[in-house]
């Protein structure tokens, strides 16, 4: 007895590897939300290998394969554990149950940990819609031109040259939904072209082959808001989008619609976490029914 209880003190990890895991992951989750919120980085370099190989992209299941890659030299730290544990004598039975029980519990919480941290981070997401602009006021009518200063963001009329042959299309597929949105840019009269200030939301129907004429638009006017994978297209076809550019969505629900469907994605994603923790813990009661 005096053995065991002496072999399962040495078999004991240190706090700092016990927390060195859970660390890791809350700080690359964090890091990698940021990232696809925001478009950039490896998530953005992700994101446009998906649409070049497959013309799609699914956030959720890539923010997953992500984290996973990003969590992959924790598997290092049980190289050296493993070829510790080979060098010991035989452990009884008893204690190889009371250290997968334990193991089977650290990765349990681990889990369950990480589906609530990704639940109020889709929480937080769906969150942001109540910052955006809303659509009660008197609308704002502006002329765009080089001298014109943008209107407040809310309910806005602008008027301006709409570049229909320059429209570019969003597609977003989760589950059984399919959703288009279209975007054009929208120039001043006998202003730069190459120069780009502010798109203006289509109807999924409007034709690309319509002309280039000067026209009313009204809706809701906020500052950015465009699909990051669209300012990325235009910068590659040769234009400058103007770090403070604007967009008149066709209505409330479309501007919120993005933040809405990254909640959901996220929300599905921790409902997937909790499933594998769920399979964890009917292991975990498995081992302690052969364990008595």
């Amino acid at each position: 007895m005096g053995k065991w209880v002496e072999g399962a003190k040495l078999r004991r990890r240190p706090q700092w590897l016990i927390w060195l895991p859970r660390v890791w992951l809350a700080v690359a989750g964090a890091f990698l939300l940021w990232q696809s919120m925001t478009y950039r980085g490896v998530s953005a370099f992700a994101a446009e290998w998906q649409f070049n190989a497959f013309g799609f992209y699914h956030p959720a299941l890539t923010y997953l394969v992500l984290l996973l890659l990003f969590c992959s030299p924790l598997l290092l730290l049980r190289v050296p554990l493993r070829r510790d544990r080979s060098q010991r004598a035989p452990v009884p039975a008893e204690a190889r149950f009371s250290h997968a029980i334990g193991t089977t519990s650290r990765l349990l919480k681990t889990l369950f940990g990480a589906a609530v941290a990704v639940a109020i981070a889709a929480v937080m997401v769906a969150s942001l819609t109540l910052f955006l602009p809303r659509n009660d006021g008197p609308v704002a009518r502006t002329v765009i031109g080089d001298d014109a200063p943008p209107p407040p963001p809310g309910p806005a009329a602008l008027t301006g040259r709409l570049l229909h042959e320059k429209t570019s299309v969003f597609n977003e597929d989760f589950v059984l939904t399919r959703r288009s949105s279209r975007f054009a840019p929208m120039i001043g009269e006998g202003t730069d072209q190459t120069v780009l200030h502010y798109f203006v939301e289509l109807p999924p129907e409007t034709a690309t082959t319509v002309p280039d004429t000067v026209t009313v638009r009204q809706g809701i006017l906020r500052k950015g808001g465009l699909p990051g994978e669209l300012v990325r297209l235009y910068r590659y076809a040769g234009f400058r989008v103007d770090p403070d550019y604007y967009v008149l969505f066709a209505s409330a629900e479309s501007m919120r619609r993005a933040y809405l469907t990254d909640a959901l994605e996220l929300l599905v994603l921790a409902l997937f976490i909790a499933l594998i923790g769920g399979i964890y813990a009917y292991r975990r009661r498995r081992l302690r029914r052969l364990g008595t």
